[in-house]
């Protein structure tokens, strides 16, 4: 089996079973694999699919999960606005659910959006929380990644020296 059909034969397995659990863990997780090879149109098919699931079952994790990778999705699509609106409402759920699983990286797409609509405030606001959770939880995985928007954020914010962008983010 090529590498690439590990996503397609993960949601057949997962379809196999009859169960919706597997069905919506297979395309929250193969979603994600999509989205960080670039793939963001398949991401967004399966997440709007996981979308419909969950309706439909009434799962309100998978749920929100699907909303907040639909919002990591338009970041990356350069759809800041959108991200923003649809990552803001999707945390704020995801808390009411008790999870904080992964939010360190939802942060670093809001951080990126934020910066992208010129809202740097709201940006470092964001940076901040992404770094305090990461503290706490020891959710690290992401934190290169956050550092590296922080970067981008440091270079384009008003008054920022470009020659020392460090000095925003410490």
């Amino acid at each position: 089996m090529r590498q690439s059909e590990t996503p397609a034969r993960s949601l057949v397995d997962a379809r196999d079973t009859g169960q919706a659990a597997n069905v919506m863990a297979a395309l929250a997780i193969t979603s994600l694999s999509h989205i960080h090879c670039g793939n963001y149109g398949l991401a967004k098919e399966q997440l709007d699919e996981l979308c419909a699931l969950a309706d439909e079952k009434g799962a309100v994790f998978w749920k929100v999960g699907a909303m907040l990778l639909l919002g990591c999705v338009s970041a990356l699509n350069g759809k800041a606005a959108d991200a923003v609106d649809t990552v803001e409402v999707g945390i704020q759920a995801w808390r009411s659910t008790g999870a904080s699983l992964w939010m360190p990286m939802y942060l670093a797409h809001l951080i990126g959006a934020y910066a992208d609509l010129g809202r740097f405030d709201e940006a470092w606001r964001c940076f901040s929380e992404a770094t305090s959770l990461m503290q706490q939880t020891k959710e690290r995985w992401c934190e290169a990644e956050i550092y590296r928007i922080a970067g981008r954020v440091a270079i384009h914010s008003p008054g920022s020296d470009v020659d020392k962008p460090e000095r925003n983010l410490f």
